[in-house]
Parts: structure tokens; sequence; C-alpha cells
């Protein structure tokens, strides 16, 4: 077993905006007896550097809400500095645990950590990785371990500290990212300045884009696999086996089935965060939204300025192909007006405050973006 990930030789990092099936794939990729994946979703980078920098995590970065540059990845960090984000982690396994009825192994990692006053960030990743492979796998035999991050901005940055490290890149339809988003925004009874002050910048800007010019800038490059979500969802077994092809494993025996730390089923029962009537699915199915008789959440003028920011970058990635891409005043005109649903109630007047101040930072957002 490769135990020290040298350049990143073994290790998967499977990179989605969040709300684009990342996490139905690393589940579906656990039932491969040649990969540990690590059930969780992980940003390992921009927290470590803020711990680096600051010494806590931001908000913004807790939220996968940032993408300013990262300056503090080659800086050794104390141990106790690190443990802000890693008992988060660990917090995390253990709730995956639950899922599939397993014990909690998790004090282990954390004792482990313990043994060391510091780390760098790259040695921080390989012995957080490590350690889970030895306390949740019985076999240490296996071929690669995958992660999964929504760091979509930091791609350069992961493979400038581990050079082989190899990609997925999972992809889905912009106007359904956001749609997703918004629904699970709604279920959750969270205000539009949710996620880094606007969720819709957030969404499309820090995730999306970022991701979209990351993966047309490694097109030509054998260490990225791009799949698309909707591909995925209307065929699986032929997008599976193209996949597993190119990490070098076996095809799946149960391609549609959905298991954590290594082909255990869930047995706990999850709902899915975008849709209150809708349970979250343990094999792989088409696209939620036709399981729902919800309203959808978005609004023609977000899906006109959806299509209008991503057109050029979506249509390299297959989708907008039939779409005109509507025009900048068109757009602007139909943010002039403000709605009723913009405003987001809550105890005492300082929602109404910073429901105002969101509504004019959106269209500060928008008509920036139209004027580029």
């Amino acid at each position: 077993m490769n135990t020290d990930f040298d350049d990143g030789e073994g290790l998967i990092c499977l990179v989605g905006t969040g709300r684009n099936g990342s996490t139905l794939l690393t589940r579906v990729l656990d039932g491969a007896p040649e990969v540990d994946v690590l059930p969780i979703e992980c940003a390992f980078l921009s927290a470590l550097n803020d711990l680096a920098e600051f010494g806590f995590i931001s908000s913004n970065v807790l939220l996968n809400a940032s993408n300013k540059p990262l300056i503090g990845l080659d800086q050794e960090i104390a141990v106790e500095k690190i443990l802000l984000y890693i008992d988060r982690c660990l917090k995390w396994l253990k709730q995956q645990a639950e899922l599939v009825g397993i014990e909690d192994k998790t004090y282990l990692i954390r004792e482990n950590l313990l043994s060391c006053s510091h780390y760098s960030v790259d040695e921080l990743i390989v012995r957080f990785l490590v350690l889970f492979r030895q306390v949740f796998f019985v076999e240490n035999s296996r071929k690669l371990t995958l992660i999964r991050t929504v760091e979509t901005p930091y791609i350069a940055d992961y493979i400038r500290l581990f050079p082989r490290m190899k990609f997925i890149h999972l992809v889905r339809n912009p106007v359904n990212v956001w749609r997703s988003n918004a629904g699970a925004c709604k279920i959750k009874k969270q205000p539009q300045w949710y996620m880094g002050g606007d969720n819709l910048r957030t969404v499309i800007d820090i995730r999306w884009l970022s991701h979209a010019k990351a993966i047309l800038s490694y097109e030509s490059d054998s260490n990225h696999f791009v799949i698309r979500y909707e591909d995925l969802a209307d065929n699986p077994e032929k997008e599976l086996t193209l996949l597993t092809n190119w990490l070098g494993i076996n095809d799946l025996d149960f391609p549609a089935a959905q298991t954590i730390f290594g082909g255990k089923p869930i047995i706990k029962q999850e709902r899915s965060s975008s849709y209150e009537s809708v349970p979250f699915d343990r094999e792989v199915r088409p696209d939620t939204s036709t399981l729902s008789m919800e309203k959808d959440v978005k609004s023609e003028r977000e899906k006109d300025f959806i299509l209008y920011r991503a057109h050029e970058l979506a249509r390299a990635l297959g989708y907008f192909e039939n779409v005109i891409k509507p025009s900048a005043f068109g757009v602007a005109k139909k943010w002039l007006t403000i709605k009723g649903n913009e405003f987001f109630g809550g105890p005492g007047d300082k929602f109404y405050i910073k429901s105002f101040k969101s509504i004019l930072d959106r269209r500060k957002y928008i008509f920036k973006a139209l004027m580029e």
C-alpha cells in the first residue's frame, strides 16, 4: 500500500461546485475495492490557509464562499490550531459512520495527530488520510484514496502541493446547480446573503465559473477527467465504465448502488436537502427535480443572468447549445424592480436591514458583471 502519497501519487480529488451530484458519485465509487473513499466534503487548503494566516477559519471558507489567494500554504501550523478544522472533519466522519451503523473510531485519528506539534499543509493532509485508511479500512492494499472538495478556485494550489494527484471534475448545468442551492436554502430558511454575502455570486462566480475555467485549462492533461452530472444520471453504467477505465480499476459490480466506508450499505434514512418531499437516493437515478412537485424556486431573471454570465463557458462544456444568450440590457431591466420575496423576515429590524443591504449588494454584483 502507498502510505505516503509521494507527490500525490495514488490521490484522487473529486471536484465539484456542491449541489452537483458529488456525494452521489463518491458513494458509488466507494463500492470499488481498489479505492478508499473519504466520505466527507473537505476544504483542506482554504481552511488550513486561514489557520496559518489568522489562527481561525473564516465563515466564508466554512461556506466554500471564498476565492481569495492562498498565501499561507507553505507555513507550518501548530497542531492545536489544526484541530480547529480537523475536529470538524472528525465530527462529519462520525455522522457518516452512524449512517452505516459502524463503530466511531475517529478519536484514534485525533490521538495520533497529537503526536506531532506542527504540520505543514501537505504533511497534515497526507497524515490525516493515512490515519483514516488505517482506522476505517481493514485491508490496507487498496490502490487509490479519493477525497471530495468544493474548492474549485484552488485546483492549481492542489497541483502545486501534489503534482501527481489526479482530478475528477464533476460538472452540472449552472442553472440547475443554482436551482438546487436555492431549494436547499429555502428549506433551511437561509437568506440570500447566507453564503458569503450573496448566494448567487458564490454559486456562479466563485464556484461554477472558477471550476469551468479550470476544467478547460486542463482539458489536454491526462490527470484530469471530466464527467457531466446529466450524463451520469442518464447512463450511469456507461459513464462509470469510462471513469473506472481512466482510474485503472475494475468495473463496479453494482454501478448504481451507493455505499460508505468500503461497500457498507446505508441503513439510516436521509432526506434530500433540496426537496422536503424527496428521500435521499440510495441508487443513481435521474435528476430529483423530476420527483418533486414543489414550486421551482429559481426566478426567470436569475436564470437569465446565469445564461448571460456563464454562456460561453457553459457552451464549451456542452450546455446551452440551443439557447440564445440574453442581452445585458434585457437582464439588467429585470433587476430594476425589487420583489417581496427578497426580504427575509426574522426577529428584529436587523433582518430587514440585512435584506435591504443584500438586495443592493446583489444588484451591484449583477450590474458589474453585465458591464464586464
